[in-house]
């Protein structure tokens, strides 16, 4: 059975270098800042999107936490569907499968900001509708502990936005 090296600290972007991320990726202005700490907890209502990125050990590396507002902005506005579909959303409190794919597709080009020279590679293993989905244990660890933080709130032009926070082991 080969070694496995610790686990490596993990950095993660500032405000300038995900609002340059969503830019460049929706085509759109968008806005980043410093936003409130978002907490997960098991008796919530609120809904939350939560992507799971692991190393090449499938050992949890990071967490990208969406409100489910941002999570339906970032899946509208990556293929440029109407906002008008946002208040839907937002009224319902669920995310349809269509926003929820594309969404995941942002969460996983997201990985790019987060795989720096002299780290592990992380990749997007799973994505989560909490609460309505369990988190796994280890996912939960980092969520209590995490190595390190950084909670954003984002705008995009012509669609709104909300809150997300980036988790690392």
């Amino acid at each position: 059975m080969p070694l496995i090296p610790p686990a490596s600290k993990i950095p993660l972007p500032i405000q300038e270098v995900l609002k340059d991320f969503f830019v460049d990726l929706l085509g759109k202005g968008a806005a980043a800042s410093k936003g409130r700490e978002l907490k997960l907890r098991p008796d919530t209502e609120q809904k939350y999107v939560v992507a799971i990125y692991e190393d090449k050990y499938e050992r949890v590396g990071a967490l990208c936490i969406s409100e489910l507002m941002m999570a339906a902005v970032g899946g509208a506005a990556l293929v440029m569907a109407a906002p008008s579909i946002l208040p839907e959303v937002e009224a319902a409190q669920a995310l349809p499968d269509n926003l929820l794919d594309n969404y995941r597709e942002v969460v996983n080009i997201l990985s790019s900001v987060l795989n720096t020279p002299g780290t592990p590679h992380l990749k997007l293993t799973t994505i989560h509708m909490y609460p309505e989905e369990d988190i796994p244990s280890e996912a939960w660890g980092v969520i209590e502990n995490p190595g390190n933080r950084r909670d954003f709130e984002i705008t995009v032009e012509g669609y709104g936005g909300g809150r997300l926070s980036i988790l690392a082991r």
